[in-house]
């Protein structure tokens, strides 16, 4: 159901009401009203439009890594945020991007900074169900209307895709230290060294919580920018020390990598609005009561039964599966182990290669409270102090769930603000979109004369071969290697598809489902005909219409993610949105049944009726 249509500022109705004038007679004064109505009405469907296409977009941002210093959170937390969530409110930016045609378009997306270490990536299939339940249940007890909008928040947020695509796979990695610190070019040499054995080292080199997936990288050699952060409340204004360290950074690692930021000017900020309270509601709501219950359920499997007889038990019996432990390999990664086992130590959400001894994260420190874990260890708990205050802690009790409802921001003034905010410009512009630009440049080139020869060969083969492969579940999926033609072309439209290229990532989806049908390779198929439809969408949001937007894209994505693929969370994903796509064309409709246009539904449309309303 759709929510009803605001009204216009009252503002807006006196400025209306002046340039109609006095009306001279009943008649005139109805019309006026009339018109008034009608423009109120446009504006309010404009709006939610508006709304709804973000909501689409906001499902894919281009994920950038932040691995920071316990010398850089220190400055952080004294506005009661980490590096990353400080940067959420201004991460929302307008600039050009030139496709490999060297076309430019205007494009408007929002980055995800994703601190690795503290706060991990995304949840395995042992965490995220119980997360996405608390959300809905958090946001019906605050008497939110829209639980859907919860659980798609979350499930956007928490949700790690598959093998088939690269869009939650990280681009940039961002490493910030302290200017303050007695080593600041020692410790930004140890992140990076960090950060290069998780992507490239073996799979024991892992970073974040356990409970979260292992972060995937788009390309071999991701890109890498380089923040020292000054605490003016600590150095001053006289920061000429910190920029000869700054310069020192520019000399090694590049002038347009890098940047110096300075923050924290006075307790100004308290005076300011909060933007970052809403947006942290929004992110981790739910998270900590859904691990905690999580934690219950691994708890529960701490019994002389294996969890090996338990699954084989429960199946012969026809009972559901317990849940999976987090270092299964049935779960989405499988983290430190082959086998099925307990976890020997708690679900941290703290690297375990970072320090515990910090003086600056105290429980009590910037009026921070942190719930503390139990251990799992031959079914005894013991109680561990987390280093870091991050909202990712799972608590040991429902009533223990980190509390957002307090100020932050007290120390950055609205000059700081406008340094964070100038700061994000000069990423994108100087190194993020640049460096997109190039590699989507050098895939299109490689990809030029290699694709059509490959396929060409491969479809020859088939005629004269044959296949026995189906689309029915239990059959040998078809799988590709990361550096197989069609997975660079899968990277290539991803690539665009993130920094708003979407007409130019549309032809790519809608030749890769043809060539993953053609291989009979369902998943993959479904991935690119799911992001076809979307890509579709976005590029002719102004002018698209029911009767030119490929629905059977996605009813067809979600048919094969579900009955071909048993990938179910996927396809809850495209159902969503699909329901905000068809809202959109729904509302569409409507304006044209104004103007006398009659409806543009294509024939056997199954989210018709939902749509309306």
């Amino acid at each position: 159901m759709t929510p009803a249509l605001g009204s216009a500022p009252r503002s807006e109705f006196a400025m209306q009401e002046t340039w109609l004038g006095s009306a001279p007679s009943a008649r005139v004064g109805s019309v006026a009203r009339s018109r008034i109505g009608l423009w109120t009405d446009c504006r309010a469907r404009i709006g939610r439009a508006q709304k709804m296409i973000e909501a689409v977009q906001s499902g894919f941002a281009p994920p950038v890594a932040v691995l920071t210093s316990e010398h850089a959170e220190s400055i952080c937390a004294k506005n009661r945020l980490t590096f990353a969530d400080l940067l959420c409110p201004f991460t929302t930016v307008c600039t050009t991007v030139k496709d490999p045609n060297q076309q430019p378009v205007k494009s408007r997306f929002r980055l995800e900074l994703r601190d690795v270490q503290r706060h991990g990536f995304l949840l395995t299939l042992t965490a995220l169900p119980h997360v996405l339940k608390e959300a809905v249940g958090a946001a019906a007890a605050k008497g939110a209307e829209d639980w859907s909008q919860a659980y798609r928040d979350a499930l956007f947020s928490w949700f790690e895709s598959g093998k088939h695509e690269f869009l939650k796979s990280y681009l940039c990695s961002m490493f910030v230290v302290s200017a303050h610190e007695p080593n600041p070019l020692g410790e930004l040499s140890r992140l990076v060294q960090l950060q290069y054995a998780q992507q490239h080292g073996n799979s024991d080199n892992t970073l974040g919580p356990r409970h979260c997936a292992d972060p995937k990288w788009f390309i071999p050699n991701i890109l890498k920018y380089y923040v020292l952060l000054y605490d003016i409340s600590v150095g001053g204004d006289d920061c000429s020390a910190a920029k000869a360290t700054f310069e020192s950074m520019c000399k090694t690692y590049g002038e347009k990598n890098c940047y110096f930021l300075r923050i924290n000017s006075g307790q100004d900020g308290a005076s300011l609005p909060d933007p970052w309270r809403l947006s942290l509601e929004t992110r981790y709501r739910g998270l900590a009561a859904g691990l905690s219950t999580a934690r219950k359920n691994l708890l529960a499997l701490s019994t002389p039964k294996t969890f090996d007889t338990y699954l084989h038990d429960g199946l012969s019996e026809g009972r559901d599966a317990p849940p999976i432990p987090l270092s299964s390999p049935l779960s989405v990664a499988a983290h430190h182990s082959s086998e099925p086992r307990l976890l020997s130590s708690p679900i941290s959400t703290v690297s375990s290669a970072v320090s515990p001894h910090s003086p600056i994260f105290s429980t009590t420190s910037h009026g921070l409270s942190i719930p503390t874990l139990p251990n799992i260890e031959n079914g005894t708990s013991s109680v561990t102090a987390p280093p870091f205050p991050s909202p990712i802690v799972e608590a040991s009790s429902p009533e223990s769930v980190f509390d957002f409802s307090g100020p932050h921001g007290q120390c950055l003034n609205a000059e700081d603000r406008q340094r964070v905010t100038s700061m994000i410009e000069a990423f994108v512009n100087d190194a993020l979109v640049p460096f997109a630009e190039k590699q989507m440049r050098t895939l299109s080139e490689n990809l030029s004369g290699r694709r059509g020869f490959s396929k060409s060969i491969f479809s020859g083969m088939r005629k004269w071969v044959g296949s026995s492969s189906t689309g029915q579940l239990g059959a040998t999926p078809m799988t590709y290697s990361s550096e197989s033609t069609e997975m660079q072309l899968r990277r290539l439209a991803d690539l665009a598809f993130l920094f708003g290229l979407y007409s130019y990532a549309y032809p790519i989806y809608h030749s890769l489902r043809k060539d993953f049908a053609t291989d009979q390779a369902w998943l993959y198929h479904a991935g690119a005909s799911e992001m076809a439809a979307i890509s579709k969408f976005l590029s002719e949001e102004q002018t698209i219409v029911f009767k030119d937007f490929p629905d059977h894209y996605m009813t067809s994505a979600m048919e094969y993610y579900m009955n071909s693929c048993g990938q179910n969370l996927l396809a809850v994903r495209s159902a969503l949105l699909a329901c905000l796509m068809f809202q959109e064309l729904a509302a569409k409709e409507k304006v044209a049944e104004q103007r006398g246009l009659g409806k543009r539904y294509p024939s056997g449309t199954g989210f018709r009726v939902l749509c309306q309303g």
